[in-house]
């Protein structure tokens, strides 16, 4: 309400204060003090007999938290849990979303969880309201203290913020992610996949992709495309065989180091539904934000001004910005997709059939975009397609697979209409022969 310009007053948690605040959308009023105090603390809570005395010991057990926007019932515990080293997702046995401070107290009094996650003063309104008996439970970890809600006041609406060049950058502000990293080189070297029913995905595939290039992999389904995209980012292993950026091998150990480097764009976009425009587009900075500034949706502003710009760049308005992605349109959920991928401009952009579900014409527009920002940025694009049109209008060059096999590797000038018939004989749709027998 605040940043759209219907509230001039509101009552907010910190976490959202913060977010507000470094989009210039509020300022501070006032803080809320009680009992002469300005903060309070969340804590995780289990029942007296458990045999549960520290955070470590959670693992596999079950955990109520409450609303996921809730500071003191959802991110700071879910941050205390992360910096104890667990993986809430795999470690913990189960998460419950109670809803609310009270209904995790509930939970935990009747046994339905182990540990509760809230507040100090819901825990005390819970004991002074009866509904549970100060004997029976006790505090397994207590949080750094938190700011009480603060009331703020509206300030400037949202705006894009990108500086004009020859602004200076404040020097605690650290690297400008607008500028886009250097070229990487992209080698495969005799990559092979079997999975362990003896399917064999990919058969000593090897070719090299130089910076810059945008290279379309082509092949009838079931190829192998998807998976030699997906050895690429680490989503998939290769059995034999290895993928190489700039030199690095990518492996488990390395990918850390690699993953920054690489955007990844989806046929089914895998954007966050529910989320607006720009959370999801922020969220390509994932890789380079902490544990808990993720958690709170708390990206430098830095990436905040780099996704305003992107929502432009991308074509879309700042009426977008806030609108949920479920309300968009399939063609501009792939525009917020491109976005995002290209939140830390990557020196490789891997996408996957990113055109599959759209009209032939947005098609086109998606592709050109696509190409386009990668030029800019002199970033290197390896994108599977079907559709053969698309590919010979698009791509530097042609690598295609048939049952994991690299049967063709060239500019789309040699691939002659006979290959590209060929690459497709025995598909169930003949209309992808009909066309590669039609093209120059």
């Amino acid at each position: 309400a605040l940043c759209n310009g219907s509230a001039d007053v509101a009552f907010v948690g910190p976490v959202t204060y913060i977010q507000a605040n470094r989009r210039k959308c509020a300022e501070l009023l006032a803080v809320a003090v009680e009992k002469g105090r300005s903060t309070y603390y969340a804590g995780l809570f289990t029942r007296a007999a458990s045999p549960i005395r520290a955070i470590k010991d959670l693992k596999g057990k079950r955990v109520a938290f409450g609303d996921v926007n809730s500071t003191s019932a959802f991110v700071f515990p879910m941050a205390m849990i992360i910096d104890a080293g667990l993986n809430p997702v795999r470690d913990l046995g189960a998460i419950r979303m109670t809803g609310s401070h009270a209904n995790s107290v509930a939970a935990l009094a009747q046994g339905q969880v182990d540990v509760a996650a809230l507040s100090f003063d819901s825990f005390d309104k819970a004991i002074s309201q009866g509904g549970v008996d100060p004997k029976g439970v006790r505090v397994v970890a207590r949080s750094i203290a938190i700011p009480y809600p603060p009331i703020v006041m509206n300030g400037r609406p949202l705006q894009r913020r990108g500086r004009h060049h020859g602004q200076a950058r404040r020097r605690d502000e650290g690297p400008d992610p607008r500028q886009g990293g250097r070229a990487l080189s992209l080698v495969f070297e005799g990559i092979g996949k079997r999975y362990p029913d003896g399917t064999v995905a990919l058969d000593d595939v090897s070719f090299e992709v130089p910076p810059g290039q945008f290279c379309v992999i082509l092949g009838p389904s079931g190829a192998g495309k998807s998976t030699l995209l997906r050895c690429v980012n680490g989503l998939a292993a290769p059995s034999a065989g290895r993928v190489l950026i700039d030199g690095v091998a990518v492996g488990r150990k390395t990918l850390p180091q690699l993953r920054p480097t690489i955007g990844m764009i989806h046929q089914g976009f895998n954007l966050a539904p529910r989320a607006s425009v720009a959370a999801n587009v922020v969220a390509g900075a994932l890789p380079r934000v902490s544990t808990l500034r993720a958690l709170a949706g708390v990206y430098p502003r830095r990436f905040q001004d780099k996704a305003l710009d992107l929502v432009a760049d991308v074509g879309l308005s700042e009426v977008h910005l806030r609108r949920r992605v479920s309300e968009l349109s399939g063609g501009q959920q792939q525009r917020v997709g491109i976005a995002r991928a290209f939140m830390l401009d990557p020196a490789i952009v891997l996408a996957d059939e990113p055109v599959a579900s759209l009209d032939p014409a947005t098609s086109v527009d998606i592709l050109e975009l696509l190409a386009r920002e990668a030029r800019a940025r002199g970033s290197t694009v390896l994108c599977s397609l079907h559709q053969l049109e698309l590919a010979l209008r698009f791509a530097d060059r042609l690598v295609a697979l048939r049952a994991g096999r690299l049967v063709f590797d060239g500019p789309p000038t040699a691939a002659t209409p006979a290959l590209l018939a060929s690459l497709y004989a025995g598909e169930p749709d003949r209309s992808l022969r009909r066309r590669a027998g039609a093209c120059p």
